[in-house]
């Protein structure tokens, strides 16, 4: 999926002995700790595909973290439907456009949906959109 490149770097995780691989994704760097002693090719997100399963990841700038508190041999059978009724396939770039658009434009964009706000409301909707851009101003993928 995304080139992840090995390194000659090993430690120790839940037991487990891990080696370190490095990659690139949504513009940050990351270091990818996996072990082979588990045969799943698994991980958090977009870190999966290597020769064992993700214990550990983090971007180099220390941001993000995923990181595995444990280990269970209990198996538990769970099934997902990701699929949200009246919801439409769409590839990323054009989520990107439509979330940026929406990001930028948002009082009309909630209006052509059929929602009314006064002056007073669109106001205080627009200063509480800015409060939360500056707070969550962070995303995992910057490009």
């Amino acid at each position: 999926m995304y080139p992840w490149y090995f390194t000659n770097q090993f430690r120790q995780i839940l037991g487990y002995k891990c080696q370190m691989a490095k990659g690139s994704y949504g513009g940050r760097d990351f270091e990818i700790w996996f072990t082979s002693e588990i045969h799943l090719q698994d991980g958090p997100f977009v870190f999966k595909n290597l020769p064992g399963l993700v214990l550990y990841v983090n971007d180099i700038k220390k941001h993000y973290l995923f990181e595995f508190i444990s280990i269970s041999d209990n198996v538990v059978k769970t099934e997902f439907d990701t699929f949200i009724e009246g919801s439409i396939p769409t590839k990323r770039d054009e989520f990107m456009k439509l979330k940026k658009n929406f990001n930028d434009n948002t009082v009309s964009v909630i209006e052509q949906a059929g929602f009314v706000m006064d002056e007073s409301q669109k106001s205080t909707y627009i200063k509480k959109r800015e409060q939360s851009r500056k707070v969550n101003n962070n995303p995992l993928e910057l490009e």
